[in-house]
């Protein structure tokens, strides 16, 4: 797993991943990759939200429904900004001196301005 920063909004989607079939805070904590003080910080957030469901007698954790859609947005919110980076990446290349073109066309153009 990618240890490096991840916004609140990776972690909660990685908690209510683990937390998809019900789970303990323990398992939790380790399939989020999270420290003792991130996972107390988020889980009490994520229940009273409602994303996250406890039940006292099993000491388990489980995703409720509001929890799946908030998955579900966070997935997409992933597809934008991988297509945001393959058209940033785009831009750049156009940004980029063309190889191909012919050296006396690379010129850099005289700079206009305004009067």
């Amino acid at each position: 797993m990618n240890r490096s920063y991840r916004d609140g909004f990776a972690i909660t989607a990685q908690m209510l991943n683990a937390a998809r079939s019900g789970i303990n805070k323990t398992g939790i904590m380790q399939r989020a990759a999270l420290n003792f003080e991130q996972l107390q910080r988020y889980i009490g957030k994520l229940h009273n939200c409602g994303l996250l469901g406890y039940n006292e007698n099993t000491i388990i954790y489980q995703t409720t429904p509001k929890g799946f859609d908030y998955l579900s947005l966070y997935t997409k919110t992933q597809g934008i900004e991988e297509e945001v980076k393959t058209i940033k990446a785009e831009l750049q290349k156009l940004l980029s001196p063309d190889e191909n073109k012919p050296k006396d066309e690379a010129k850099e153009l005289p700079m206009v301005t305004e009067e």
